[in-house]
């Protein structure tokens, strides 16, 4: 009886022995696929070994600056806790992430017995690859305003810089230094503040004060806003540029308008970049202070007048005028004579009228030489 236990016993284990033999051992992976999604910076992968050998795995990949496992080795079956590096994501600007990791394993095998190779699809350790996805909440810098137009008065805009989305963005204003009209804009704009991070509310000042003596009535320009979208650490790339305008109240009289293609002695006026049809000869000084923005006393016994003397290339270098004359078209005062070949030329002058006039009885004429001069009035003060 004793004998039969123990032949059964060894037939017992010959089966088991062949059944190992026979049953392969394989190490199965899921998801193959792990999506990180906008918002996520955890997901769990399974491994999980069937069969009766044991079997070391690890985990390997190329961005681990990115993705960790936590274990990233280990033996048969198990849980591993894949995470997501998103901070250091959007520091650097990855919006957008995807690649692998594999999976490798080598069969321990049990003392003192030599089994079937451990079962592999791909004909090696080897034993896959799973695959990683995530989608990193884009940062974005946007500008309250593509353009700025001080027209005829302001001299303070204001420009929003807004940020959004997760990532710090460094910036700065950089102003046009290339001279227009001889003057760069950094000497009519100013910012405040002209660097920063993130969203800020940026001062834009006009000098007017400067920009009202020029001789010209119109000023165009351009700055950039420039940050470090690039993530090279560098502020250098443009994210916005913004262009600006501004105009100077200004009137232009002249005795010479251009017809066709030569000049003929006839009277105009230009109040503001817009020309006064059928002038005749004179502009009543209450207009003049009026489209400039100037309020003047009733009575006045001097005037002191701000312009520019305008000047064709070909000036003939004959004498130009600007004249203060009464109801009675007579000439009350004269700014001295200008006969220089320069093509503009910035004035001040007062001009002392002898007694107390009416303002309302006084106005400006001009006289000019044959290749059009002309007077630009900036400013008028009692």
């Amino acid at each position: 009886m004793k004998n039969m236990l123990t032949l059964a016993a060894l037939c017992s284990m010959l089966l088991f022995l062949s059944a190992c033999k026979d049953t392969p051992t394989r190490i199965t992976l899921s998801p193959k696929e792990l999506d990180f999604g906008l918002y996520d910076s955890i997901k769990t992968l399974t491994i999980t070994k069937e069969g009766p050998k044991d079997v070391h795995w690890k985990i390997s990949t190329a961005d681990t600056a990115y993705i960790t496992c936590m274990p990233s080795s280990g033996t048969n079956s198990a849980v591993v806790t894949v995470s997501l590096n998103r901070e250091r994501c959007s520091k650097e600007g990855r919006n957008q992430i995807d690649g692998y990791m594999e999976l490798s394993a080598n069969m321990k095998l049990s003392e003192g017995f030599k089994g079937s190779p451990l079962e592999l699809d791909s004909g090696s350790n080897v034993i896959g690859n799973f695959y990683y996805t995530a989608n990193n909440e884009p940062t974005t810098v946007t500008v309250s305003s593509g353009h700025l137009d001080f027209n005829f008065d302001d001299t303070v805009m204001t420009l929003i810089i807004r940020k959004e989305g997760p990532r710090d963005i460094h910036w700065k204003i950089l102003i046009d230094e290339n001279p227009i009209n001889n003057k760069s804009d950094t000497t009519y704009i100013f910012c405040t503040p002209s660097s920063g991070t993130n969203s800020a509310v940026v001062t834009i000042s006009f000098n007017r004060e400067y920009f009202r003596a020029e001789s010209f009535d119109k000023r165009e320009g351009e700055i950039e806003l420039l940050g470090d979208m690039n993530f090279f650490g560098y502020v250098s790339d443009r994210i916005e540029q913004i262009s600006y305008s501004a105009r100077n109240k200004c009137i232009t009289l002249s005795k010479c308008r251009v017809n066709r293609e030569y000049f003929t002695p006839l009277p105009s006026c230009c109040i503001n970049g817009e020309e006064i049809p059928d002038f005749t000869n004179s502009l009543s000084l209450k207009k003049v202070a009026r489209c400039l923005g100037v309020k003047l006393p009733p009575t006045v016994d001097k005037i002191t007048i701000f312009y520019n003397v305008i000047c064709e290339a070909r000036s003939d270098g004959s004498k130009a005028n600007l004249f203060i004359i009464d109801d009675q078209d007579s000439i009350i005062a004269k700014s001295p004579d200008y006969s220089s070949r320069r093509s503009s030329c910035a004035q001040v002058h007062t001009f002392t009228l002898g007694k107390t006039y009416q303002t309302s009885e006084l106005s400006l004429k001009v006289s000019t030489g044959d290749w059009c001069s002309s007077f630009q009035i900036k400013d008028i003060k009692k």
